[in-house]
């Protein structure tokens, strides 16, 4: 009985998803192209990459490995981030070009992948968060065995336990990843590699 209950609830939550997909496809697929002059890539000091725009915000595109679209990320022009209700695990947004990379960085958000693709020129999976990390790293080294996965950690030293570099970690040593994290001088805001790109620019 309990099965068949599992199964009902496992069932029922496969048909919420491919219901919410196909509402953020329909979104995605009405939006333009992203404006590079929104307030909130000009903060990043990014590119646009393959971001499209509804109203005022920023669409983020999440996808499985598949390269099917499961989810959008809406940012605004205040930095403020909103996932739309649905699947969110195991998904990420991809930057560069992913037909079959020698090397893979992986990190959390957006504007960090964004960087780290413009100043690397690797391809970046973004997990959008450091507990999806771990997913996207098993999905990326089953999907593309052969890759040098490097996990891009954000340094949280001024979070107790540092929780995105704990994540990183534990993501790396379970697919065999390499590890990079981001080095800041000491008295230094910021935790990931947008902030530490972001630190240089302003001392150049």
């Amino acid at each position: 009985l309990i099965h068949t209950a599992r199964a009902k609830a496992q069932a029922e939550r496969r048909a919420e998803y491919e219901l919410r997909a196909s509402e953020a496809r329909a979104i995605w697929v009405t939006a333009q192209a992203a404006d590079q002059m929104h307030p909130y890539l000009i903060t990043k000091g990014v590119q646009s990459h393959t971001l499209r725009k509804s109203g005022v915000a920023l669409l983020v595109p999440l996808l499985d490995i598949h390269g099917s679209l499961w989810n959008v990320q809406r940012i605004v022009p205040d930095g403020t981030k909103r996932f739309r209700p649905g699947r969110a695990g195991g998904l990420y947004s991809p930057i560069g070009d992913l037909t079959d990379p020698a090397s893979l960085l992986i990190c959390e958000g957006w504007a960090t992948g964004a960087t780290l693709h413009e100043e690397s020129g690797r391809p970046v999976l973004c997990a959008m968060n450091a507990g999806n990390l771990l997913p996207v790293a098993k999905a990326a080294r089953a999907a593309w065995p052969g890759a040098d996965l490097v996990i891009c950690a954000d340094n949280d030293r001024k979070t107790a336990g540092n929780p995105g570099l704990t994540a990183a970690t534990a993501a790396a040593k379970a697919v065999g990843a390499r590890l990079a994290v981001p080095e800041f001088p000491e008295g230094a805001s910021g935790s990931d590699f947008n902030d530490l790109a972001n630190l240089r620019k302003g001392a150049a």
